[in-house]
Order: structure tokens, then sequence, then C-alpha cells
């Protein structure tokens, strides 16, 4: 099995197979009990488990941050905290106090603060709700390191993998692309079966190109998600020159109906873009219907 900088490589099998051992091992945690691993040149390596066994009790969420990375600005740390959705009196909290699910953000949070270039995640989206998950996908699809998880999540295996390894007691079998590819790979696999009896030569050259065509198929993927973010950026830009333009009190009625029309006109765009990511896209159209409505309301204020 090897893995290559950068890419995003999940894990799948049967409970029990040994998906979480095969990380410990991997992070040290473990000695293996045969074979043997060997990290590149330079790798560094960041590990999460579900259980959060990587925090202080008794430190608050921002000191919980601040103890490790006190060369970082008071207010950078409260930023960094507010995108994985520590905001107020959260950040305040013990983490003693602290839900399962704030717990594995800040879990999280410290990871992606390290200098670790590979990280090692095991079932990272246990005890996070979806806000949370969809927080949790942007950072690690801005990381730039490797990847290995395990997760139960095929949402999240779909977002996030390139690369899909199925364990089994004997052997792992390497997919290309996601957890919609893999499935496709199965699926031909149980189909050649059931009409052959098992796999020949030339089911495993379809196999081949299915592959092949899978990681032509991540590319396209990746490009097109690029260009739906750029134009996700330009739109907020354009929305953002909108709202400045709607809190001027100089505006007359006429300006401001003309105005109201075009946000609202971006907003609708805005959502049909990020309908590739349903589960991102529902929490930000709420806060861009919330954003709207207190421009309307500021605006019945100050007239």
């Amino acid at each position: 099995m090897h893995i290559k900088s950068s890419e995003k490589v999940a894990i799948v099998g049967a409970n029990g197979i040994g998906k979480t051992t095969l990380l410990k091992i991997i992070n040290k945690a473990l000695p293996p009990s045969d074979g043997e691993y060997m990290l590149g040149t330079g790798v560094q390596v960041g590990y999460y488990d579900q259980h959060q066994q990587n925090l202080d009790e008794s430190n608050t969420a921002i000191d919980e941050i601040w103890s490790m990375y006190n060369t970082l600005p008071h207010q950078k740390i409260r930023d960094t905290l507010a995108l994985f959705l520590f905001r107020g009196d959260d950040i305040e909290k013990t983490v003693s106090m602290l839900s399962g699910g704030e717990r594995a953000r800040l879990s999280l949070l410290k990871l992606m603060l390290s200098k670790a270039n590979f990280l090692i995640l095991d079932e990272p989206t246990n005890h996070l709700d979806m806000d949370s998950t969809g927080v949790l996908e942007d950072a690690l699809n801005d990381f730039p390191g490797t990847l290995l998880f395990v997760s139960h999540d095929r949402y999240f295996i779909n977002n996030i993998a390139t690369r899909v390894i199925h364990m089994e007691h004997n052997k792992v079998t390497s997919y290309p692309g996601n957890w919609d590819d893999y499935q496709s790979h199965l699926a031909m696999l149980r189909d050649d079966n059931d009409e052959n009896g098992g796999i020949n030569k030339t089911q495993k050259a379809k196999l081949l190109k299915k592959q092949r065509e899978a990681k032509a198929n991540q590319k396209k993927r990746k490009k097109r998600i690029k260009d739906v973010e750029n134009e996700i950026e330009t739109i907020e830009k354009k929305m953002a020159e909108i709202e400045k333009e709607l809190n001027s009190s100089e505006l007359c009625t006429e300006e401001i109906k003309d105005l109201s029309a075009e946000y609202m006109v971006l907003s609708e765009s805005w959502k049909k873009s990020w309908k590739m990511d349903r589960r991102n896209g529902s929490s930000f159209i709420k806060k861009i219907r919330k954003n709207f409505q207190n421009i309307l309301l500021g605006m019945k204020r100050t007239s």
C-alpha cells in the first residue's frame, strides 16, 4: 500500500478488520505484529482519534489553542476559533464543559494548526453535526498535505477522498476516486462475476480502464469545483458591494428597490453554485437570507 504526497485516502472495510489498528501503527501508538512501514523524508504526522485524548480538561477553549500556539496574535486565535464555530462565550468554556461535538471541533482545530503535513484521522465526523462537518470538509479540502482517514460517513468520503482503500483479512484493494467511484467499481465487479463466475483478463482490463476513467473524472471534478469556487467568490464580492450601498442613508427608494432586486438575483445565482455541496449551501443560504433581512430592517429604522 503506497500513499503519495497530497493524496486524500479513505480506508474502508468491515468492523474489526483492523482499520484503527493500522492508523495507530503508522502513528507509532502501537507496534506492528508483523511487516513494516516507512514514512517519506520530511513527513510530520498529525493524529486525531475519536476519543479526543489530546485535550487538557482544565483549559478553556481559547487557552487550549493559546497554550500550543502562543506566538499567534490573540485576535488571530479568536478568528480561527470562530471558523470552527466557537463564538462569544463558547471560547471561555473549559474543555470539561464542552459537548462531544465541541471537543471534536477543538481537537481537529489543534491538528489543523499544527505543522503536520500528513494527517491521520480516525472517524473524524463522529459527534459532529452538519455545520461542523461542513467546516471540517472545507478545512481538509484546503489542506495541502496528505490525508489518511477511516470513516463510516459515505458523504464525507465522497467530498474528501481522492482514493479509497478497501481492507480485507488477507489483502487491501485500492480504488481511485471517491465513494461513488468506489461503489461503481464494486458494482462492475459484481456484474462481471455474475456473468462469468470469476475475473478473467478481459474483466481486469475493463477494471483498469474504469480506474483510469475515474482518475480523469477526479481531475475534471477538481477543476469544476475550482471554477465554482471562483464564481462564488465573484458573486460574494458583488453582494458585499451591494450590502455596502444598501446600508447608505443617501439612497432613494427607487435605488433601494433596484439594488434589492439585484441582490436577490445574485443570491439565487449563489444558491445554484452551492448546489454542488448541499450541506454547506443550506447553512450559507440561511445566513444570506438573515443578512438581507437585517439590511432591510436597518433601512427601516434609519428611514
